[in-house]
């Protein structure tokens, strides 16, 4: 158990590009998206009553888990990550589905940067025996689930409008990012600084870009076409 849910980092049996690992995490990710658009009907029967609580409560642990684990580790983290505002979102969203600017934003935010997430994995080094392993992929799995579920179940239009509001506002925030990531790599302390992974480049595709401002336009890039694809996809389904 003290391996299970400690602070274990393994390369070797932790999520790589093209492992059996990385398969699993893309065959996820893509059921989480596609199930409930297909499939929400099976889900009505039982969501609102078990299924709801069991998501809303269980993100709220795992956001907080999360952080806790770094402090673990020796590392100070703040949710100012983008997967930590689709899950915020998403739990929002659980509470509050009647508001429909809100599902937008957890829909655009959660399901672009969760595919994302987990088509691209940048899991740390934690191992598949370790917690945080199974955390990663559960946690941007529902980030995806609990928003194209809200989706079919409550007939939200899909809106070209908030597309291009969200993905602006992604944008413009990413400077923001940048100039937080700088002020706490300047205090004392392990402080995590490189929220949305745009003030360094991780290891793991390091050798793919000599230029940090090509890196950041491949990012920016990337998260256009995903969401480009799930509204084109998800269209087909709504009504």
């Amino acid at each position: 158990m003290r391996t299970f849910f400690g602070y274990v980092i393994d390369y070797d049996n932790s999520v790589t590009f093209f492992s059996i690992h990385h398969l699993l995490y893309v065959l996820f990710a893509i059921f989480c998206f596609i199930y409930p658009l297909k499939y929400h009907r099976k889900i009505d029967k039982f969501y609102d009553q078990l299924f709801k609580y069991v998501l809303f409560y269980g993100l709220i642990i795992f956001e907080i888990y999360y952080h806790i684990h770094n402090y673990i580790g020796g590392m100070i983290s703040f949710p100012l990550h983008l997967s930590s505002f689709g899950i915020i979102l998403s739990i929002l969203l659980i509470k509050l589905y009647q508001f429909e600017r809100l599902f937008h934003f957890a829909f655009n935010i959660g399901v672009a940067g969760g595919l994302t997430a987990l088509f691209f994995p940048f899991s740390y080094g934690f191992p598949y025996y370790n917690f945080r392993y199974y955390h990663f992929l559960i946690a941007h799995g529902m980030m995806i689930f609990i928003p194209t579920y809200h989706l079919m179940r409550y007939n939200f239009p899909l809106s070209r409008r908030y597309f291009y509001i969200v993905f602006s506002s992604v944008v413009l925030f990413i400077p923001i990012i940048y100039f937080i990531n700088y002020l706490l790599s300047r205090l004392q302390g392990n402080f995590f600084h490189n929220y949305w992974f745009v003030s360094e480049i991780p290891d793991f595709v390091g050798g793919l870009f000599k230029s940090p401002l090509l890196y950041i336009f491949t990012l920016v890039f990337l998260y256009f076409l995903i969401l480009s694809s799930i509204h084109t996809i998800a269209s087909r389904y709504v009504k």
